[in-house]
């Protein structure tokens, strides 16, 4: 009887190949986890640095980031005075659609992780003056915040002093604020604006947010600026009632300038 005799079983070596290709499997795969924890980091610390309430000061000046300090500064107008608030979401929401068509930000979830997590304005404003020398730009973002506050047809104290704060930290002057605020007051509650007992001149002058001294350079200047702040095709989508108010400012700017250069 022939007996087998079985030898044990030797494993294989690797090749000197399959060792070079594991070893460089081992290093893609521990960058990719690497990348891959950066990444997770940096969006934590991003996260949490928006749930502190700061503006990131680093963000690029791109039209995606001016939408987000947009969000930001509207969801604390809101926060004032929560009043009416699913008006005032339907309110921005339609400004947005209007202005930032292109974007692909999902800004009705923005606006309310921001009413969620209110950001600080002056992170807000610093970020905006770091990229934006127009002021006629700045004072666009005004003009919304005040039709946010009117939606409920009424400026409360709290949402006054957000206003005059941020035409502070924005470097802005306080008459561009009077000036717009007049806009959205009947004549018996403009007690910082036009007089019975001024000129027409005077009145006009007021309106433009302009004194008596101004020089027809100023006044022309004056005159572009709430132009093109107030033109009625910038309210277009705004509704009904926030288009009349933009109609009639309008007509009330070009009536105060017509005044003015034929005195």
């Amino acid at each position: 009887m022939i007996k087998l005799l079985l030898l044990p079983d030797i494993p294989r070596q690797p090749s000197e190949l399959e060792v070079q290709i594991g070893s460089y499997l081992l290093g893609f795969i521990m960058i990719g986890i690497l990348v891959l924890s950066f990444f997770l980091i940096k969006d934590y610390c991003k996260n949490s640095e928006w749930k502190k309430g700061i503006f990131p000061s680093s963000l690029p000046f791109e039209r995606d980031n001016f939408l987000k300090a947009y969000i930001c500064l509207s969801a604390n107008m809101m926060r004032r005075d929560n009043r009416n608030l699913s008006m005032k979401k339907v309110y921005v929401k339609t400004f947005f659609k209007r202005e930032f068509s292109d974007t692909s930000i999902d800004y009705s979830s923005s606006l309310n992780f921001s009413l969620k997590y209110p950001i600080q304005i002056d992170t807000v404003s610093y970020w905006l003056n770091l990229h934006i020398t127009d002021n006629r730009v700045k004072l666009q973002i005004i003009n919304l915040l005040i039709g946010i506050s009117m939606v409920d047809g009424s400026l409360v104290k709290n949402e006054l002093w957000l206003l005059r704060e941020l035409i502070r930290q924005l470097k802005l002057e306080q008459k561009d604020l009077d000036t717009i605020l007049s806009f959205y007051f009947e004549e018996d509650q403009k007690s910082n604006f036009s007089n019975s007992k001024l000129s027409n001149k005077e009145n006009a002058l007021n309106v433009l947010g302009l004194n008596q001294n101004a020089t027809p350079k100023e006044i022309k200047k004056a005159y572009r600026k709430l132009a093109m702040i107030n033109h009625p095709d910038k309210f277009s989508m705004d509704g009904e009632e926030q288009l009349k108010l933009a109609q009639e400012r309008f007509l009330k700017i070009q009536e105060a300038y017509e005044c003015i250069i034929k005195s």
